[in-house]
């Protein structure tokens, strides 16, 4: 089995990328700098982040700083969270120091007076332009006193109690710009926190990863922390996020509707975008050959730490020279492995033999809309064949781990309706042999066009890719991978791994009760196309939960709207109504006649 989390291990040649940021950091020309280091959910962007750390660690005129946000996700405030991360970091970069850590000391001061204050919290409006609802106005005479180190504990509470009677008579709602000058406590912080880094003569980086995972408001207090407080002379970030994320976090957080401040939200923050590069074939040939060859089925033939290593090496220089198109042969690998060290039997096995399925696997899981070159969905799947595999063997099911994983592409890969007919065809056939399969392996190896049975018409490029891979299925009996697949409820690979984006959308039409809704419109109109059937899953599967049908439930709208835009979607709701509400109410009934993908059921 292997490990979901994020790993130094490069297996996707992702390190070059990490050393043209590092590259970029050291360039103090360009500092104070923010670096975007973009990707979708799965990406690999934590395992880019660890990368880029791992170049940066042993630098001296570094002081380098994690900080996952996700951790502090019931902090206080975010972005206090992250001064109270940076100061303390640099508390201990200057232990042996007494002056610099008195300057530290003091601007840690700052950090809580601010927090006290409420400026952290109502001046990060302030930093991307937004008007904000007047905290600090409402007891402006308690904090200038304060801000003046003359204020005392009564000060601080009349501020506390001036902001929380504002905010209880403007929660939600916009009030109109005014003219808004920072604080200079605020001021004082900068000039203080740059003073500190220029005596240190050092640059801090700092790495921020796991935004994907938080709240919106949260995402975006950690973002303007940054842009307001932190981005001075010597300073450089590394921000790891989903942009489509951070536009949804927009919308929610600050209930924005204009497209503009939505899309150039980001632009505020990163100079410097960089995208973590699509795994296509030869990057995911690489990633499916070190997973499987480090962990042999068997557990026979693991390659010594040189031997992996130096196997590793020779992948990633590959993956450098694709662009020669130089061919990758298994006895490559077998020669560079030798001589690090020599190789018994049971590792030269288990190199061809994972070399021969992830040179099968490789171009559908690079391509597949469902996967896509996802690494982390990749990994999930190769857990699910291992488990499978194991619990095969346990069961004495003569099924190799070949078969086993060709089975499980077909499930990730193919429609639920074309997964669900193969399961069909099993069950149908004789001594489990599939004839619908073997009778497209002959056709493709006799160069013809195979005709496919009509509930895999709509998957047709990729089953006729599918049915080209190596094992043939033709002879074998498949009626133990069914059993598999239907038994493991919890290893089947329907797409349930939903973007951000399509997470935002599913949200609402969960909610929806109205058609015309703007905002259910917005939402559908964000989904990506290959994920509107995933959704419809989600959907479908809160509303198997209503019992009472005598009126539309909360979801149905969002359901009945995704059938209209897609055939499948269309389908898949038909079958669920069909199945559960076998008398629709007149209200459904009146829905469903205007239907085209009713009508035609």
């Amino acid at each position: 089995m292997w490990s979901d989390n994020e790993s130094e291990n490069d297996y996707l040649n992702y390190s070059e990328t990490a050393e043209l940021v590092v590259n970029i950091l050291e360039k103090e020309e360009l500092r104070p700098l923010s670096v975007g280091v973009f990707g979708g959910w799965g990406v690999g962007k934590s395992s880019m982040v660890q990368l880029i750390e791992a170049r940066l660690k042993d630098d001296e005129n570094v002081i380098l700083i994690s900080f996952d946000a996700w951790l502090f996700q019931s902090y206080d405030d975010a972005r206090a969270a992250l001064l109270d991360t940076i100061g303390g970091a640099l508390r201990d970069a200057v232990k042996d120091d007494e002056t610099l850590l008195e300057k530290v000391s003091d601007l840690l001061g700052r950090v809580n007076k601010l927090r006290a204050l409420g400026l952290i919290a109502e001046l990060g409006a302030a930093a991307v332009g937004l008007p904000a609802f007047g905290t600090i106005n409402a007891g402006i005479g308690a904090a200038a006193k304060a801000m003046t180190s003359g204020g005392d504990q009564s000060d601080l509470t009349a501020i506390h109690d001036a902001a929380g009677d504002v905010a209880n008579r403007g929660a939600g709602l916009f009030q109109p710009a005014e003219t808004y000058s920072p604080p200079e406590e605020v001021r004082a912080f900068r000039q203080e926190f740059e003073e500190l880094l220029g005596q240190m003569g050092k640059t801090l980086v700092v790495v921020v990863d796991n935004l994907d995972r938080c709240l919106p408001r949260d995402a975006i207090h950690t973002l303007e922390a940054i842009r307001l407080f932190l981005f001075v002379p010597q300073t450089a970030f590394v921000i790891a996020v989903d942009e489509e994320m951070i536009r949804h976090a927009v919308s929610e957080h600050y209930g924005a509707q204009q497209t503009r401040l939505v899309s150039d939200y980001l632009d505020k923050f990163v100079q410097i975008p960089v995208r973590v590069p699509k795994a296509g074939f030869p990057e995911m040939r690489s990633y499916l050959f070190m997973l499987l060859v480090a962990s042999p089925f068997d557990g026979d033939g693991v390659l010594a730490k040189s031997q992996f290593e130096a196997i590793n090496k020779h992948f990633i220089d590959h993956l450098r020279k694709s662009w020669q198109s130089i061919e990758l042969k298994p006895t490559d690998l077998l020669d560079v492995a030798q001589v690090a060290e020599a190789l018994s039997e049971a590792q030269r096995a288990n190199i061809k033999n994972s070399f021969r399925l992830a040179e099968s696997l490789a171009p559908q899981l690079a391509e597949a809309q469902r996967v896509s070159g996802n690494p982390r969905i990749v990994k999930r799947m190769l857990n699910a064949v291992r488990l499978r595999s194991q619990i095969a063997r346990t069961r004495g099911m003569p099924l190799s781990e070949a078969i086993i994983a060709k089975l499980v592409l077909f499930e990730r890969c193919a429609s639920s309706k074309a997964t669900a007919a193969l399961l069909n065809f099993i069950a149908a056939s004789n001594g489990g042999r599939v004839d619908e399969i073997g009778t497209i392996e002959a056709a493709l190896k006799k160069n013809e066009t195979p005709k496919l049975p009509t509930e895999w018409s709509d998957d047709a490029k990729f089953i006729f890719e599918w049915a080209a891979l190596e094992p043939s299925l033709a002879e074998v009996d498949l009626r133990p991978a069914a059993y598999l697949a239907r038994d493991l409820a919890p290893t089947k690979l329907t797409t349930t791994d939903l973007s951000p984006t399509a997470e935002g959308a599913l949200r609402v039409l969960l909610k929806a009760t109205k058609q015309t809704s703007p905002a259910v419109r917005a939402a559908l109109s964000e989904i990506p196309a290959d994920e509107r059937g995933a959704v419809l899953d989600q959907i479908i599967g809160h509303l198997s939960q209503v019992s009472d049908w005598s009126s539309a439930p909360p979801g149905y709208v969002g359901a009945h709207l995704l059938a209209d835009q897609s055939e499948n979607c269309g389908e898949a709701l038909s079958d669920f109504i069909k199945q559960h509400i076998p008398k629709p109410a007149r209200w459904l009934t009146l829905r469903l006649k205007n239907a085209n993908w009713w009508e035609t059921k």
